[in-house]
């Protein structure tokens, strides 16, 4: 389990979801966003996030609560099945009515490995109710483990609707200074 420190009661400029398949690189942009590291060295590459987890992101000033959320389509167990938009859009919502109640998100990062054999087409509408603005503007499509090449392939393609509606797109670097520039998208 990846676990990070962040008291989800405390004052906060924004708060920003982070959405998509098992592997996509979440977890490890929650790390480089928050400068922590897996709690669980033993497997940390195989880390799977089981339920919202909270980090803190600061930067001059400004606080951002980033939400490290399950992976859709990762296995709930072995009779359950898979983990689907509507699952992690219910468990932000139970998070945020426990942790945060008069809150809403700020806005949602979307994962997805931009090699990945079996691209996802992430169901924006079951989030609709979870942000404070337009959803599309409120998102941002994050294409991990590839290149602008790659990006432009998928903004093209996989994503062409999303983009088309005002969903915009960045290729992450898994860096500190990446994972900045891919908040300063949905939070400036």
């Amino acid at each position: 389990m990846c676990c990070f420190r962040a008291n989800p009661e405390e004052t906060v400029d924004g708060i920003i979801a982070l959405i998509g398949p098992p592997g996509s690189g979440r977890t490890s942009f929650m790390c480089n966003a928050t400068g922590t590291t897996y709690r669980d060295q033993r497997n940390s590459v195989k880390c799977q996030t089981s339920k919202v987890e909270a980090g803190l992101y600061t930067d001059g000033g400004r606080k951002i609560l980033l939400l490290d959320t399950p992976g859709i389509r990762a296995p709930f167990g072995r009779k359950e099945g898979e983990i689907h938009e509507e699952d992690v859009s219910r468990a932000v919502e139970e998070w945020l009515e426990k942790h945060r109640p008069h809150d809403r998100l700020t806005g949602i990062l979307f994962f997805q490995q931009l090699k990945a054999k079996r691209p996802e087409v992430p169901r924006i509408s079951c989030f609709r109710g979870l942000c404070q603005h337009d959803i599309y503007s409120s998102i941002a499509l994050i294409g991990t483990m590839g290149d602008d090449t790659d990006l432009r392939r998928f903004e093209n393609e996989t994503w062409r609707n999303l983009i088309g509606k005002g969903v915009k797109s960045f290729c992450y670097q898994n860096t500190p200074q990446s994972a900045r520039e891919a908040i300063n998208m949905i939070y400036r």
